[in-house]
């Protein structure tokens, strides 16, 4: 490659010592540093360098003294070592000139180019080294395809351009170590651009109107966090069969989501978990495969009645399950041995029953809060050792019993719980830190506790 570009080289000051005329410019093939032009003017005396090679960034950033409309003057151009920044150049509707480039070692980052129509004329580069991506805030931007020679990156970041409406010149990226991330681009509806796409770190898409997720069906690994957020048309996840790892997975916002299938192939989640206002879920199924998951997070979502789908979980750092109002029990979790770290169980107004807790010997902190229904806590009747329990505004509460098996804590609180008459349940637990009762039908002290004044 060294060889060619020196070729190159001195054929292009061959040429130029041939051509220079009357202006007396010396030719320079070879520019070290980085170039950087900021108005037309510096992009045209730069043209009659010649320059072939950049060592280090070319850099076109336009400060509007003399607006850069025209790169054809860099047409000499074939390698750049750093970066390619197009930043901030208002009045350019192309890249034409840069047609020339065949190699760009660092990132290539087009932003902020208000009137950019299209990269087209990067289509000549076959030569990246895994860089990072940004197309961002290219507002008439309506063609990628000059992409079209990426294979590997370290990053894609395609954000804002609003025009856009395809993602064509991506179809041979195959792999993103660190993050892909497309947002707004109202005018997509599907992503056939990301048909090769094996394998990333994280993956976010805030999808719009995009209908189907076929393009991503080559998808293997996701190594980072999942996201896909706010679709309006998505009703199911079909597409992701191949899908064999994720670390992390958010989908919230997808309105017409009715199902999880083609989350068979995910046994592990090593991060988080959260489903979060996908109206049109009734339950989990699709992810009976999940046996371990960091943090789970299944909150606002105004139809979902059952946790079937979870069936095989067994263990988990954290437990969230709040504001389902029509979430009625946890029958589904019946395989679940432990939670780490913490429960939180809020706001769901159709709960009645905390069965499917029976597995659940250790729990770290316990919250249970506004859920009107629940009239027991008889699910956690096998938890052995407990940090701290919170109890608040549960109407149908009545007794403790739940806790019998229990020998010491480290807090306890209950507050709001209009029916709770009967704390003998907790009496003989030794409470190390803290212990609050207040606005509930008793408020037993720990005196009274520890005299056997337990009940109503």
């Amino acid at each position: 490659m060294r060889s060619r570009i020196f070729i190159s080289i001195l054929t292009g000051l061959f040429i130029l010592l041939l051509s220079c005329g009357d202006d007396g410019v010396t030719p320079e093939p070879l520019f070290e540093g980085d170039l950087v032009l900021d108005s037309q003017t510096a992009v045209d005396a730069a043209g009659r360098k010649g320059h072939i090679e950049i060592t280090g960034s070319l850099i076109i950033d336009d400060d509007q003294t003399s607006p850069i409309t025209d790169l054809s003057p860099l047409s000499t151009i074939t390698s750049i070592s750093g970066d390619l920044i197009v930043s901030e150049a208002g009045d350019l509707t192309n890249l034409e000139g840069l047609n020339g480039l065949e190699e760009i070692g660092g990132a290539v980052l087009i932003t902020g180019n208000g009137f950019l129509q299209n990269i087209d004329a990067l289509r000549n580069v076959t030569r990246y080294n895994e860089p990072e991506v940004r197309i961002i805030d290219n507002y008439r931007l309506i063609s990628i395809r000059g992409l079209q020679g990426l294979d590997l990156a370290k990053s894609v970041s395609i954000r804002d351009n609003y025009e856009l409406p395809n993602l064509d010149g991506l179809q041979n990226l195959r792999g993103v170590t660190q993050s892909f991330q497309f947002i707004r681009s109202s005018g997509i509806t599907d992503l056939e651009g990301l048909s090769g796409l094996q394998y990333t770190g994280d993956l976010t898409i805030l999808g719009g109107d995009i209908e189907d997720l076929s393009a991503l069906s080559a998808l293997d690994s996701v190594g980072g966090t999942m996201r896909l957020n706010y679709f309006t048309q998505l009703t199911d996840l079909a597409d992701l069969t191949n899908l064999s790892y994720v670390n992390g997975l958010d989908l919230r916002g997808n309105e017409r989501l009715a199902s999880l299938d083609g989350l068979s192939g995910i046994n592990t989640i090593a991060g988080d978990l959260r489903i979060e206002a996908c109206n049109a879920l009734t339950d989990l199924r699709g992810l009976e495969s999940l046996v371990q998951a960091l943090d789970i997070n299944i909150y606002n979502n105004e139809n979902l009645s059952s946790l079937n789908g979870f069936n095989n979980l067994e263990d988990l750092h954290l437990l969230s399950l709040s504001e389902n109002p029509k979430l009625t029990d946890l029958s589904a979790l019946g395989n679940l041995k432990q939670v780490f770290d913490n429960i939180a169980i809020a706001e769901n107004s159709q709960l009645r029953s905390l069965q499917g807790l029976e597995g659940l010997t250790s729990v770290d902190n316990l919250y249970i809060a506004e859920n009107p229904l629940l009239v027991d806590l008889n699910g956690l009747r096998n938890i052995e050792t407990l940090g701290d329990i919170s109890l608040t505004n549960n109407p149908g509460l009545t007794a403790l019993d739940a806790f019998e098996g229990l020998s010491q804590m480290d807090r306890f609180s209950a507050k709001g719980n209009i029916n709770l008459a009967d704390f003998c349940g907790i009496a003989n637990i030794d409470i190390k830190v803290n212990y609050q009762a207040a606005d509930n039908a008793f408020n037993p002290t720990e005196a009274d506790l520890a005299s056997g004044n337990c009940r109503n």
